[in-house]
């Protein structure tokens, strides 16, 4: 994955579209890595989708899709996401952790890296998701397409809404953690 230069975000207002909120100067696009640090008077709001390479957000930062789509090609990294629209993880190698009250689609390969929250969670049939020994907590659907890989004892999937399997491999990817479920299972 080749990625230009990083981006930061200054928070001078909350137009994501601003070149003046950005050092250096520029939005970011679909091949930048974008950091958000917290502590600023102002987080960024989408006015549009967004495709980006990478994002980072410093502990007490923002980020609201607003309606929007956010794609993101690589790793999100202590996440605070806000809004309804999906937000489409599609890198290879990339990791994830945090607070995404936003649906999330895994639509590349990830690995889970501390806990992780989030409305909903679907594995597209390309995608791959690594629980490790962390916990992933989904408060609403769970939908997999793709593939689960849970390897830890430690691993934990909480779902609140149903979980639907709906293809995608578990042989050799279900070896251990556990999987709490309070709604309805489709396999």
């Amino acid at each position: 994955r080749t990625t230009g230069p990083p981006r930061a975000w200054l928070g001078l207002s909350s137009d994501w579209n601003d070149t003046g909120n950005w050092a250096p100067h520029a939005v970011p696009t679909h091949n930048t890595d974008v950091e958000i640090p917290g502590s600023l008077g102002n987080y960024p709001v989408l006015t549009s989708d967004v495709a980006i390479a990478s994002l980072t957000q410093g502990a007490g930062s923002s980020l609201d899709v607003a309606g929007h789509r956010l794609v993101i090609n690589g790793s999100l990294v202590d996440a605070n996401i806000t809004g309804m629209q999906a937000v489409e993880l599609i890198g290879v190698e990339g990791t994830i952790n945090g607070q995404i009250s936003a649906p999330i689609r895994v639509d590349g390969e990830l690995s889970v890296t501390g806990s992780l929250n989030t409305a909903a969670l679907e594995i597209a049939a390309n995608g791959l998701l690594a629980i490790g020994s962390h916990t992933v907590s989904v408060n609403g659907d769970f939908t997999s397409a793709g593939v689960l890989a849970m390897h830890s004892n430690d691993g934990t999937l909480n779902i609140t809404g149903a979980a639907n399997f709906v293809g995608g491999s578990t042989s050799g990817h279900l070896q251990a953690g556990r999987i709490n479920l309070q709604g309805n299972l489709t396999i």
